[in-house]
């Protein structure tokens, strides 16, 4: 594998952060991997401060951000090395700049939150640029991700649900890297892919027969062939087991196919709580 594994988390300090960290703990310890915690402190330096005043301030927000990271951390002891990042600068392009560090094997795990479809994947725009300017995988954690009482919990990556849309090829670099990073969780990999009217379900099926046989060297594997708007039936299914992994990947259809916005990213993001794993493409590796 290329490097030391790394997982890069974006903290915001929201309600939501403890169980963010909580995952990260638990998925840096299944791909013993190095953790780093990294959050951007607002900035507000008043317009007449001098630029002495203007470094001082910003490293007194910086410095109290670290500490809340500290403190954060400690509620989840673990043995793995864990370190903090604390800036004032743009925080994707803070992010970018940790991914060209030369040694690593990075994952950057960023937040989904807000109560609309859109609002949820946008994320203020943060994960969306991530996903358009990094060539790494992005992990995106849903704001809701076990707060309800008996409802998914998603802590570590257990069945991963891979997305496959038409003859879109999929990243098996990338995959394959992301498999292996967690392979110590993973026992479980289903291709799935849903058909329109146009679709041909011979050739989907030897598609992800394919696939299916290419990656059962080391887990079991499966493919699913929804057709239409099966909603109901494919909620049923995805949630079937609570450590279900939604595996996407960067520039096809299925980020932007209606079907697909209107259930996994609004049903099972936002409301199923379930975290999705967004590959890049082939032409980024």
């Amino acid at each position: 594998m290329p490097g030391i594994n790394r997982i890069i988390a974006l903290i915001d300090f929201s309600r939501y952060s403890p169980v963010m960290v909580q995952l990260c703990v638990r998925w840096s310890e299944v791909a013993n991997a190095e953790l780093v915690l990294v959050h951007r402190v607002p900035g507000l330096i008043p317009a007449r401060a001098t630029s002495v005043q203007k470094d001082s301030l910003v490293k007194a927000e910086e410095e109290e951000a670290r500490v809340k990271l500290e403190e954060l951390i400690k509620q989840f002891p673990t043995d793995r090395p864990v370190s903090f990042r604390t800036t004032h600068y743009n925080i994707v392009e803070t992010v970018w700049e940790m991914t060209e560090e030369e040694g690593y094997n990075n994952f950057v795990v960023a937040g989904l939150k807000g109560t609309g479809m859109w609002k949820s994947l946008l994320l203020g725009g943060v994960t969306t640029h991530l996903i358009n300017e990094l060539e790494y995988t992005i992990i995106a954690v849903p704001e809701d991700l076990c707060q309800t009482g008996g409802g998914p919990c998603n802590l570590i990556p257990s069945r991963v649900v891979v997305l496959v849309k038409g003859q879109i090829s999929l990243n098996d670099k990338a995959l394959g890297n992301f498999l292996e990073t967690f392979s110590g969780s993973i026992k479980e990999i289903v291709f799935l892919t849903v058909l329109t009217k146009r679709d041909s379900r011979k050739d989907a099926e030897a598609s992800l027969s394919d696939l299916a046989a290419r990656y059962n060297t080391r887990r079991k594997t499966s493919y699913q062939i929804f057709e239409g708007d099966a909603l109901e039936e494919i909620l049923n299914y995805v949630e079937d087991d609570t450590d279900t992994v939604l595996v996407t990947q960067k520039g096809s259809r299925t980020l932007t196919d209606r079907l697909f916005r209107k259930f996994f990213i609004h049903r099972l993001v936002e409301d199923g709580s379930m975290p999705m794993v967004v590959l890049p493409t082939q032409e980024d590796e």
